[in-house]
């Protein structure tokens, strides 16, 4: 009897064994996966603020461009005013050099000729200067308008 008794103790203590075995191995399964599932979430928290940062440099690329494109459109506009404005002095030359040639005596009148046309050459060249610049500026204006934000349009 005493033999069967400590059979059936061992039998008890190996059942006990297996269980814990099996308790601990669940365990250690739990906490694995716990850990693989923290590192999931760093690994995704990570890939958020990368994002995030990304977007934010985007962001802070499109404000660059936008002030870039603004100031060279305010340049060119500028430019294209300075030029509208040399080329109406021109076009004034021109008229004065013309209305001249009628008034200076026979033996000038070949130079006042030349002097009209030259003005007037000169007139042409400033006023398609003049208006060169005013389409640049134009172009200018829509590429800053374009790079506005949807809600932001001026």
């Amino acid at each position: 009897m005493e033999a069967a008794n400590e059979r059936a103790e061992a039998l008890d203590k190996a059942h006990e064994a297996r269980l814990d075995k099996m308790r601990t191995s669940a365990e250690d399964r739990r906490l694995k996966e716990n850990r693989e599932a923290e590192e999931a979430a760093k690994k995704r928290l990570k890939a958020a603020e990368k994002a995030e940062k990304a977007v934010q440099k985007q962001a802070q690329d499109a404000v660059r461009a936008k002030k870039a494109a603004d100031t060279a459109a305010r340049a060119a506009r500028t430019k294209a005013t300075k030029l509208a404005k040399k080329a109406a002095e021109a076009e004034a030359k021109a008229k004065e050099a013309e209305e001249w040639v009628g008034r200076v005596p026979r033996d000038h009148r070949r130079e006042a000729k030349n002097t009209a046309k030259d003005a007037q050459e000169a007139a042409i060249q400033a006023r398609e200067a003049a208006d060169a610049a005013q389409k640049e500026a134009d172009a200018a204006e829509a590429k800053a308008k374009a790079l506005n934000p949807p809600g932001d349009q001026q």
